[in-house]
């Protein structure tokens, strides 16, 4: 927000307040003098209760809206100790260090961030839309009843023709979505990044056009700053073409890619593909539900007391709590098609993705070489491989012969903690050994493998891309869950074959991103 937008004799307090109020989304630029910045009488600027930058970030506090601290040029979060009052409550807000060596998936980072919070506030803008529209025609209803009751008590008279009542349809606009989170990357790799506060205000609601391109008023700084702006939709520029690809092809397990659902991808020695460095989470899962209506609800069973039973259960409520990263249980191979079908879909249209590339499930052989068996025996099919190389997850790196039990923190596999009423009793486990996690895990809850790789040993199974064997009936899962306890099935090299409408408890999915001709 500027100041110039502030017409003369409007009291700014209460325009600050009024733009504020209209936000998703704050983002607040750290620099090292932020928080010493002085004004033109030597005085603190944080220490002015009229100070713009002070204003703007303590009403979006105040207001709960949600509120990004980036910080930049090396900068901290301050101390509360540093803040007035009204700011204290910032230093709670989880703080997004940009930096030269990984600036590209930073900003991709923050722009996925920003997606999320606009989706969801447009799918509860729709709701609230919804909701109202029931009530109204309640009311509508209730008034048509009233007046049915009243013909039969008065004369007739002839009433006019009152008009059909109008549906009222809000809709998140996809495109709008779109520009936005590409614009903040855009503009991120062009800012002139300062070491004074600069603050994005964003909200669904208005439109600002600036050289010919469609911006949220998030995207108007209240600080000079050398900003380009290309003057065709952000969506399509040979520019943004570029940055993706080559964002793509830089990344590492260092600085891994960041796609707009802020989901992170490695490349893996031995395969030509980017792994997603975790299993597909609720949070992922719940995007695609809510933008398609894809919802699998039938067909799952939950792991109890009783063993596997039908109960109703779906991935959003599989029968224990999960919160929103853990990794999505429930789907099937079916399903995980769907999802990446449709990320592919989204970010190839948005930008954030080229043409030629996909997101698909990882085949047999680079799941193989993600966990660390680039050189596994040969076998025409997954099932001919299954088990024959002894090794663990585990164990890989040192390439030792096979080591049982799993050592402490191996993975969120079947240990003693299963034994906590919701366990057969006539059902093993891994004595000795203890992860902590009855059931899922938040994904990264252990330690990564050689390729920065989460949960390739445990947590839930990972479909893949194969059938498992000739007769094409079932496809393969790789990696063993929290259900799993069995010596041979923990293997690296151990498959199940299953048939791909299969939804239960304790398998998920894995995503990979790859040039289309590589399945």
């Amino acid at each position: 927000m500027d100041i110039d937008t502030i017409g003369l004799g409007e009291d700014f307090v209460k325009a600050i307040e009024t733009t504020v109020a209209k936000c998703d989304v704050l983002i607040a630029v750290i620099g090292n003098n932020w928080v010493t910045s002085k004004d033109e009488h030597g005085e603190r600027r944080l220490d002015n209760p009229e100070d713009f930058v002070r204003m703007e970030i303590g009403t979006a506090l105040k207001r709960e809206i949600r509120v990004i601290p980036v910080l930049v040029d090396g900068a901290s979060m301050p101390r509360t100790a540093e803040l007035p009052d009204d700011l204290k409550p910032l230093v709670r807000r989880n703080a997004l260090p940009i930096t030269d060596t990984s600036f590209d998936g930073d900003c991709q980072r923050l722009a996925a961030a920003i997606r999320l919070v606009l989706e969801k506030a447009a799918a509860e803008e729709q709701e609230r839309s919804a909701t109202e529209q029931r009530q109204r025609g309640g009311r509508e209803r209730s008034e048509a009843q009233r007046g049915r009751r009243e013909e039969k008590e008065w004369p007739k008279q002839p009433q006019p023709l009152s008009p059909d009542p109008v549906a009222l349809s809000t809709h998140p606009d996809k495109r709008k979505l779109a520009l936005l989170a590409g614009a903040v990357t855009s503009l991120a790799l062009v800012i002139g990044l300062a070491a004074t506060a600069i603050h994005y205000f964003g909200s669904q609601r208005q439109e600002a056009t600036t050289a010919g391109v469609a911006v949220q008023p998030s995207l108007q700084p209240t600080a000079t700053v050398a900003v380009a702006i290309p003057s065709s939709p952000i969506g399509t520029t040979p520019l943004r073409k570029e940055v993706t690809s080559k964002s793509l092809d830089n990344a590492t397990k260092d600085h891994p890619w960041v796609n707009s659902l802020g989901m992170k991808f490695v490349p893996v020695v031995g395969t030509q593909v980017l792994f997603s460095v975790w299993d597909t989470r609720v949070q992922d899962f719940e995007v695609f539900a809510k933008s398609t209506g894809f919802d699998p609800r039938s067909g799952m069973s939950s792991f109890g007391k009783e063993g596997s039973k039908y109960i109703g259960a779906t991935w959003k409520e599989p029968g224990f709590s999960q919160g929103p990263t853990h990794p999505v249980v429930g789907v099937s191979w079916n399903d995980a098609e769907e999802f990446c079908k449709w990320l592919t879909k989204r970010e190839r249209s948005a930008g954030d993705l080229p043409q030629d590339r996909e997101y698909r499930l990882p085949t047999d052989v680079e799941w193989s070489a993600a966990v660390g068996l680039q050189y596994e025996v040969l076998g025409a099919t997954p099932e001919e491989k299954s088990g024959k190389v002894e090794l663990y997850p585990w164990d890989i790196p040192q390439k030792r012969d096979k080591g049982w039990p799993p050592p402490a923190g191996a993975g969120n596999y079947a240990g003693e903690e299963v034994r906590n009423g919701d366990w057969p009793s006539n059902m093993a486990c891994i004595e000795g050994y203890n992860d902590g996690y009855p059931r899922t895990s938040p994904v990264g809850s252990f330690p990564a493998n050689q390729f920065g790789l989460y949960d390739m040993g445990g947590n839930v199974w990972q479909w893949c891309q194969d059938w498992y064997n000739l007769e094409q009936q079932s496809r393969v899962w790789r990696g063993a869950s929290w259900q799993s306890f069995h010596p041979d099935v923990l293997l690296a090299s151990y498959r199940r074959g299953v048939p791909p409408g299969t939804r239960t408890s304790f398998a998920g999915f894995r995503c990979v991103v790859a040039a289309e001709s590589s399945r």
